[in-house]
């Protein structure tokens, strides 16, 4: 039962720095273009560390097709709702301040 434990152990910690490796392998690949991050990523030089890596280049480059989220859009605002607040601001506050006092 504790080599059973151990091997488990040992298993977890090999995936999980293997993960960490290929997290870092594709950070240096500076890849920038969704559409062509698949392909560029299966593709990439590899080393011992990072063989395995290209078969995660499908979960690798999820993170570039999502727009990642700003500042700015913090409250999922729409294109619309942030060029409003963009040009009056005061009224974005207020309304901001009346929908806290409508919840509660």
């Amino acid at each position: 039962m504790v080599f059973k434990i151990i091997c488990a152990i040992l298993f977890f910690s090999l995936y999980l720095e293997n993960a960490f490796s290929c997290e870092k392998w594709f950070k240096s690949l500076n890849i920038k273009d969704p559409k062509s991050c698949v392909s560029k990523c299966t593709i990439a030089e590899t080393d011992m560390s990072s063989y395995l890596c290209p078969n995660q280049c499908d979960r690798l480059c999820k993170h570039l097709s999502k727009p990642q989220k700003d500042e700015a859009n913090a409250y999922d605002l729409t294109d619309d709702e942030i060029a409003f607040c963009n040009k009056n601001p005061i009224v974005c506050a207020k309304a901001y301040r009346l929908s806290w006092s409508a919840e509660e």
